[in-house]
């Protein structure tokens, strides 16, 4: 498993979720890492890709029309025999 280490985290930060830790009756450590593996299975599972966050906060909606190009290969398709 890895470590990581979160440098400036404010302390009044830390105390709030030091007492939510508490409340769910955890550990601080446990609960920080209940929380990021709940967001990033949150961020695999949702399959909200950049196209749909740019459409969201630029869209049509707010007066930004984009449009997006096709996409094509500039590689030749190889065909074996």
């Amino acid at each position: 498993m890895a470590n990581i280490t979160i440098r400036g985290i404010p302390d009044h930060t830390k105390d709030i979720l030091r007492v939510h830790a508490a409340q769910h009756g955890q550990s601080l450590e446990s609960y920080i890492r209940r929380m990021l593996q709940e967001a990033t299975n949150k961020s695999v599972t949702d399959n909200t890709g950049m196209l749909d966050i740019a459409q969201k906060w630029f869209g049509e909606e707010h007066g930004i029309d984009m449009e997006i190009p096709e996409r094509h290969t500039k590689r030749s398709i190889e065909v074996f025999e």
